[in-house]
């Protein structure tokens, strides 16, 4: 797979502005996401974090300004040219989205199905190597239904690795969750980027997640309808640019460590939560 040239960002956005008809969302948004670095969509309920990933994987078209993935323009893009950008990335939705009436393996198996010409045996070899990356190599024959909701997130990410995509884009991984399961996505999260090189783009306003994850963080500002600060969280706590900010990232609480490794080989935790 060809990777994104060192020189050019995985993603950028120019004087991005989003609106729904005449209300505007978020305006004038300027920033880069680096090449495999986690960066965190951050903000207070409604400032428009989900409104930007569906901009970000091409769901919903920017009122002025533009959007490109690995220099390219996805409004401008041909049909074609759109497949293919999209094929580079992979999404984790909120609820996680897996079909129910099919098995973890063939839910991570869809994406294979879909976009490549391998055989049964080696879509099933890939499906079952994927969900073992997310502590699920035992489970690959249960329904979501048998699933605890942090299983169900992991399984998620399963289906979105499953063509090794250049970006990831997490929304809202640990809503739902108590501290601890959302603790074990914030280790595995760090695995991936770390093991396979991957660029994550994260939704949420879980401050324990934002500290322990984030290279970067971006912050929406409701108020202003604009970009608040861009930064690592722990400097932007250290010195807040607004007062919105300041008070934003001072709400942190903390968690134990946990020790969560399953990209590591021999590793297995198909019943952790």
């Amino acid at each position: 797979m060809n990777r994104a040239a060192d020189n050019i960002p995985p993603i950028e956005a120019r004087n991005l502005t989003m609106a729904y008809g005449s209300h505007v969302v978020m305006r004038d948004l300027n920033f880069t996401i680096n090449a495999g670095e986690i960066f965190i969509i951050m903000g207070g309920s409604g400032c428009g974090k989900s409104t930007l990933m569906r901009h970000l994987i091409g769901l919903q078209e920017p009122a002025a300004g533009e959007i490109l993935l690995f220099g390219n323009d996805i409004k401008k893009s041909t049909q074609a040219e759109r497949e293919k950008l999209l094929q580079r990335f992979g999404v984790m939705y909120q609820g996680g989205a897996l079909w129910t009436e099919k098995t973890l393996l063939e839910n991570v198996m869809l994406p294979l199905e879909e976009y490549t010409e391998l055989t049964l045996r080696e879509r099933e070899e890939l499906a079952r190597y994927k969900l073992s990356l997310v502590g699920l190599g035992n489970a690959w024959d249960k329904y979501p239904a048998e699933l605890s909701g942090g299983m169900i997130k992991r399984a998620s990410i399963a289906r979105a690795i499953a063509l090794d995509p250049e970006i990831l884009f997490f929304d809202e991984p640990g809503a739902g969750l108590d501290p601890l399961t959302s603790k074990l996505l914030d280790d595995l999260t760090l695995n991936i980027r770390d093991s396979l090189g991957t660029t994550i783009v994260i939704v949420t306003h879980e401050l324990d997640s934002i500290f322990a994850i984030a290279d970067r963080a971006i912050f929406l500002d409701a108020a202003t309808k604009t970009v608040g600060a861009i930064g690592n969280p722990h400097e932007l706590r250290a010195n807040p640019p607004s007062e919105a900010v300041g008070e934003f990232l001072s709400r942190a609480g903390t968690l134990p460590a946990a020790d969560f490794s399953p990209l590591k080989k021999g590793s297995a935790c198909g019943n952790a939560p």
